[in-house]
């Protein structure tokens, strides 16, 4: 679910940080009933994130901003050292594990 909401109003969330990914590689993901696209990595870390027997409010902040308004998205990036102040915790996302991250992690 998507919800827009203003800083006054947010309730506790976590920020998820990872590695964008090449831009133009992009899957579907279901938000609020519509079809959004997202980079690859971020869908693979939005998947991996989920809970299946819990909400889990995440902010990501390629879907937060909008990437398609240049003035506007300076202004929203202005806005994140906030956004980071009041969130419950950060999630980092570094990718699928492979044999070498197990062994390394």
């Amino acid at each position: 679910e998507l919800k827009e909401v203003s800083l006054d109003e947010m309730s506790l969330y976590e920020a998820i940080f990872y590695f964008w990914g090449d831009p133009v590689m992009t899957r579907s993901i279901i938000c609020s009933g519509s079809r959004l696209q997202v980079t690859v990595k971020l869908e693979t870390a939005l998947r991996h994130m989920r809970r299946s027997q819990a909400i889990r409010v995440l902010w990501a902040d390629v879907i937060s901003i909008n990437q398609a308004d240049p003035p506007g998205r300076s202004r929203q990036v202005q806005t994140m050292r906030n956004i980071h102040k009041r969130t419950k915790g950060v999630k980092v996302w570094i990718g699928e594990s492979t044999r070498s991250s197990q062994t390394a992690l």
